[in-house]
């Protein structure tokens, strides 16, 4: 066989496992996506046990937020305990941002959300108001170049990985990063300095640095953090609190350039 019949062949060997490997992701990510429905009663009847299970398959998969969830509860009632109990699902009420806030953020009623979602979570308030100055500055609007969105800079997987349907309203936004805290902080048992430089990296890059990443973003983000916080250790929380956070959600529709 010759030099180009033999390239030729590898080329389409190669070709072959880049599709393969190619569609696993899809099927890992579609059977991750339906764990997701099950676990918050999209579409479907709320089934933590069921959603559960598609975690498990994803996870044999190769998905890697579905590895990390299983890896985190012991079995199915374990997750459904933790996550799916009643007392923990957010209300539905909702009402009309002001559109003067719309046009000039007031930090106070920021904090004033923040002032009651946080404990719902268990994290401290100043912990997550620290996060929002690091991430936008209390800029509702707020857009990076990687799509982060809003108060806390949620990208689209972290919105989705933590039930928030609208990134731009602020309070679903302020809810989702703390629930991201909440699992962080049980994830790196407390270790602010390694929940803040996940928050900003990934968990994935401080698991495999085992430690604050070599990223010069990454390492001011953390310093200018804990500037503000001051504090080196968090108390481990409840998982995803201990009751639905008491306060109505805002229908905000406030994207960029919108309001």
């Amino acid at each position: 066989m010759s030099w180009n019949k033999v390239s030729i062949v590898g080329l389409l060997t190669l070709s072959s496992a880049w599709a393969h490997a190619a569609e696993a992701d899809r099927m890992s990510a579609s059977i991750r996506k339906l764990a997701i429905a099950y676990e918050q009663g999209r579409g479907v009847k709320q089934d933590c046990r069921k959603a559960f299970k598609y975690y498990l398959r994803a996870a044999d998969m190769g998905d890697a937020h579905s590895r990390r969830l299983v890896q985190d509860y012991r079995d199915a009632k374990a997750f459904h305990d933790s996550v799916c109990r009643p007392e923990l699902q957010l209300p539905s009420q909702a009402f009309v941002l002001p559109q003067a806030f719309v046009d000039s953020p007031n930090r106070k009623i920021v904090e004033s959300w923040v002032n009651e979602i946080a404990p719902a979570y268990g994290i401290d308030p100043k912990l997550v108001l620290a996060v929002i100055q690091a991430e936008s500055a209390f800029n509702l609007k707020a857009l990076s170049n990687k799509n982060a969105q809003g108060l806390m800079q949620l990208i689209p997987s972290t919105a989705e990985r933590f039930g928030v349907k609208d990134a731009w309203n602020p309070v679903q936004n302020i809810n989702g990063g703390t629930a991201y805290l909440n699992w962080l902080i049980h994830h790196f048992s407390g270790k602010v300095e390694l929940v803040l430089a996940a928050y900003n990296a990934g968990e994935e890059a401080v698991d495999r640095y085992r430690g604050v990443p070599p990223y010069e973003e990454t390492q001011n983000y953390v310093k200018r953090i804990l500037a503000l916080y001051k504090k080196t250790r968090h108390p481990i929380p409840s998982r995803h609190g201990g009751k639905s956070v008491p306060i109505r959600q805002a229908v905000f529709e406030g994207g960029p350039g919108g309001g």
